[in-house]
């Protein structure tokens, strides 16, 4: 099964790149999950959800980290997510999925392993800081 590329996700993000709400919907549209889905489990609308991904609501610390459990990332990764450098690092991979080359599994295994690679170096640089400022 191969996933439609949804190409407004690679378009006009320039002007929001560090909107909270750009990189949620970046990841959603990335990992396949409806704006509805996402909502039914935060128990608001569908057009809340939408406001929340526009900027136009404003989000406090314990509806994003009900976000990011809902995309099944940790919070750092979430709150750290770049959309401009993603897509730049993966154009290849997108150029691919969009000519139908590679599958969906493998896209989101090729996302789950940027991930993690994301959190692994978050995780070092942490114990860094921890070792040389405290």
């Amino acid at each position: 099964m191969l996933l439609p590329v949804n190409r407004t996700i690679f378009t006009k993000m320039k002007d929001r790149k560090n909107d909270l709400g750009v990189k949620i919907r970046t990841l959603r549209e990335l990992k396949g999950i409806s704006q509805d889905a996402i909502a039914r489990c935060l128990g608001i609308s569908q057009q809340a959800f939408q406001k929340i991904e526009t900027g136009k609501t404003k989000l406090d610390f314990e509806r994003v980290s009900l976000i990011a459990v809902e995309l099944n990332i940790e919070l750092e990764t979430l709150i750290n997510f770049n959309p401009d450098n993603f897509l730049l690092q993966n154009a290849n991979t997108a150029k691919d999925l969009a000519r139908n080359r590679i599958t969906k599994e493998d896209f989101i295994n090729s996302l789950k392993i940027i991930i993690s690679e994301n959190n692994f170096q978050i995780k070092q640089r942490k114990i860094y800081l921890e070792k040389n400022l405290f």
